[in-house]
């Protein structure tokens, strides 16, 4: 740069959106979460949002622990509900995971990117018993 070099360090996020073209009929979009626990946890959770109340529903959840070690979540161990909407958005979330309740609020609403197809996308944080105990990534396409 014209300043001159330094170095940084720090967490940063590279997010790849591949396309929302080949979603199937039955559904109209997903919610897409990736969270960084103060405790040094890693929690990833998506789910394809159903146009149908017959489509199948599809919840996928990552946990990694502070070791590194990836722990594919089933349905039945996490939830996440939606609590306050932006527009059409669910932009705040209640998640219960194993033995916690966590909040997941958005830094601020308005993080809607009004490309060709809409998305809400940008930073979260994550709280706990009104603490904030992390951070991180919220997605969302067809609300």
């Amino acid at each position: 740069t014209p300043e001159g070099t330094f170095e940084v360090n720090g967490w940063s996020w590279m997010d790849h959106e591949w396309s929302s073209g080949f979603l199937d009929k039955n559904y109209r979009g997903w919610y897409w979460l990736t969270l960084r626990l103060d405790d040094e946890t890693d929690l990833v959770l998506f789910r394809l949002e159903p146009k149908l109340a017959n489509s199948i529903e599809m919840p996928v959840g990552l946990f990694v622990d502070s070791e590194g070690q990836e722990h594919v979540l089933n349905a039945e161990e996490w939830h996440l509900e939606p609590v306050r909407y932006w527009k059409t958005w669910p932009i705040e979330w209640d998640l219960s995971f194993r033995d916690r309740t966590l909040r997941i609020e958005p830094a601020f609403d308005d993080q809607l990117m009004s490309t060709s197809i809409q998305y809400y996308e940008g930073v979260i944080f994550v709280l706990e018993d009104g603490h904030r105990v992390g951070q991180g990534y919220l997605e969302l396409t067809g609300y």
